[in-house]
């Protein structure tokens, strides 16, 4: 049988066996994408499902109290200690004085000078016991002022703790439900495309095969049952070189028209075989060969 007329028909299943592997591959990839897109959207869910269940965690009170250091603060401490300090500086004084002017003045004069110095002596004391009890009342107000700016850092410090934990749960959760739902729009979106790929391949085939269909002479093409161009009136340098069991004759010839076929063929003559066998296809006899004991080939 002559090639030619096939050749719209095997360039078309040429392309579409191609088209096949490649829409194969399209639908494994578009059941991985399915696959990939059901667990993104589960995994997606999930953390829909626990951020509706998340609630407001407020900061912890308790945790914030902080002692007045100010409220039992004594600023008369120290004040005691000093003052008798100072008596025992008075009373050492005394002693001293009374001992320099021993022998150098009279009873009277001794006295005198004496009470005058003792005078001075406790003035002064006065004098360094208040100094000496503001200084450590002040040191002591100072020390507490820096221990309760102290606890002010630190409870600043906690409230940041906390705050920057709520935020920073609620950020983690919210960029994770992101990546979540990205990743489900990025396998649904990578589905939808290798569908997409797969109806254009599908209409790519069925587009091969139509154009195939219109291109093909059917006329000049055998399918057992279609017949084949067996009309005495196509051919030429016909000569008998045999006969069948049941006695048909058997022709060696040539086609006039060697788009039909190029070469020399055997085969039988349509007006020398039963009629049943022949057919019509373009106002010429064909032959059903299936229905004859001939076989037709090219020699």
């Amino acid at each position: 049988m002559p090639v030619v007329p096939y050749v719209p028909l095997i360039a078309a299943g040429i392309g579409a066996i191609s088209a096949s592997k490649t829409r194969k591959a399209a639908q494994k990839q578009a059941d991985l994408d399915r696959a990939e897109r059901d667990e993104a959207k589960a995994d997606f869910d999930k953390r829909i499902e626990k951020y509706e269940k998340s609630e407001f965690v407020p900061l912890d009170l308790e945790a914030l109290k902080t002692e007045n250091v100010f409220e039992d603060m004594d600023l008369t401490e120290g004040v005691l200690p000093a003052a008798d300090y100072a008596r025992e500086q008075f009373q050492q004084q005394q002693a001293n004085i009374m001992q320099g002017l021993k022998g150098v003045a009279g009873a009277s004069g001794i006295a005198g000078l004496a009470q005058s110095l003792s005078m001075q002596a406790a003035d002064q004391s006065r004098q360094t016991g208040i100094t000496i009890g503001q200084q450590l009342a002040q040191g002591r107000k100072l020390a507490l002022m820096e221990k309760s700016e102290k606890q002010a850092q630190e409870r600043q410090v906690l409230i940041s703790n906390m705050e920057g934990k709520n935020a920073f749960e609620l950020d983690k959760m919210s960029t994770l439900m992101g990546v979540a739902g990205e990743r489900t729009y990025a396998a649904g979106a990578s589905l939808a495309q290798q569908q997409q790929n797969i109806m254009a391949l599908r209409g790519q085939q069925t587009q091969l095969w139509a154009s195939a269909i219109g291109a093909t002479d059917w006329s000049k093409l055998n399918f057992g049952t279609g017949g084949t161009e067996s009309d005495r009136r196509l051919k030429k340098d016909i000569s008998l070189i045999g006969k069948s069991p049941s006695g048909l004759n058997i022709y060696s010839f040539k086609y006039i028209d060697k788009s039909i076929g190029n070469g020399t063929y055997q085969g039988v003559m349509s007006d020398e075989v039963p009629q049943e066998a022949v057919g019509i296809r373009n106002g010429y006899d064909t032959v059903n060969y299936d229905m004859l004991d001939v076989e037709f080939k090219q020699i």
